[in-house]
């Protein structure tokens, strides 16, 4: 299974997902997310999540219950960090 998110480029949050199976190649998902067309710029905003999804939640290694129940794990997940990227953000 692959997740393949969108980033805001001002805060980088989190603004889209896709999942699919692991043999789909990686450009086939990309017309649907912002981050394709301008990649060389925010590589760094886009691979932050992952590094909270890996290290922070553990999620380095997932067993596949099914396409639907992972999606929506990581939906969760995606909820989570960016609480986590955006705190740095509020005015308190």
């Amino acid at each position: 299974m692959k997740m393949h998110i969108g980033v805001d480029d001002t805060f980088g949050l989190i603004h889209s997902i896709d999942t699919t199976t692991a043999n789909i190649h990686d450009i086939v998902p990309s017309a649907k997310l912002k981050a394709e067309k301008i990649k060389a710029s925010i590589r760094a905003k886009v691979e932050h999540p992952f590094r909270y999804i890996k290290k922070v939640f553990g999620y380095s290694k997932v067993r596949y219950r099914d396409l639907a129940k992972n999606n929506n794990q990581l939906h969760l997940l995606a909820a989570f960090i960016n609480l986590l990227i955006g705190e740095k953000y509020i005015l308190v």
